[in-house]
C-alpha cells in the first residue's frame, strides 16, 4: 500500500483528533492534522465541530494550489465518517485524488499521522504543564508546536523552502 513519495503533495495523511476535554479560547474542540508525506510538513487546523473537517480540507487543498501551484494526488485517512462521506467522495473523484482508507480499527495502518498526533499533543501538553498556562490555550500550544516542528531540522526531512 505504501510507495515512496517523490514530491510534495504526492501523498497527504489526514487525521482528526478530539473532541478535546476543554474548549480552546477560540471555541475549537477538534484539531485536524495534515502531514505531507514527502516533506514531513505538519499543518494543523482547529475546528469547532467534527463536521467542519471537509471545509478545512478544501481550504488546505486550495492553499496548496495557490501557493505551490500543485494538486494533491493521494490522501490517506482512517475510516472515520469525517473522511468517508459523500462530500469527500465527490471531491476526490472530481479532482482525481486517490483516497486511500486504512484498515478499520487499526490506527497503526495510518501510522505517520497517528504518530504525528501523539508527538504534537505530548509536546503541547508538556508546554502547557511546564508553563502553567491554562488548558484553554491548547490550540495555541499545538500551533506553536506545529510551527517549531516544521522549522526544526530533522535527519530525513526534505528542505522545502
Amino acid at each position: 500500500m505504501y510507495d515512496q513519495s517523490k514530491e510534495m503533495l504526492d501523498l497527504v495523511h489526514l487525521d482528526l483528533c478530539g473532541p478535546m476535554p476543554v474548549e480552546s479560547i477560540g471555541g475549537a474542540r477538534y484539531v485536524l492534522l495534515i502531514i505531507d508525506d514527502y516533506s514531513d510538513m505538519y499543518f494543523t487546523y482547529f475546528l469547532k465541530n467534527k463536521s467542519d473537517t471537509f471545509y478545512m480540507f478544501q481550504v488546505f487543498k486550495e492553499k496548496c494550489k495557490n501557493i505551490l501551484g500543485k494538486r494533491i494526488k493521494r490522501i490517506r485517512t482512517d475510516n472515520g465518517t469525517e473522511f468517508v462521506n459523500s462530500q469527500f467522495k465527490e471531491v476526490t473523484e472530481k479532482e482525481g485524488i486517490e483516497h486511500q482508507k486504512t484498515v478499520p480499527y487499526n490506527p497503526e495502518s495510518n501510522g505517520k499521522v497517528e504518530r504525528g498526533n501523539r508527538v504534537i499533543l505530548e509536546r503541547a501538553r508538556t508546554l502547557l504543564f511546564e508553563s502553567g498556562i491554562p488548558l484553554t490555550f491548547w490550540a495555541e500550544a499545538i500551533a506553536y508546536v506545529t510551527h517549531t516542528a516544521n522549522i526544526t531540522p530533522r535527519k530525513n526531512k526534505v528542505d522545502t523552502i
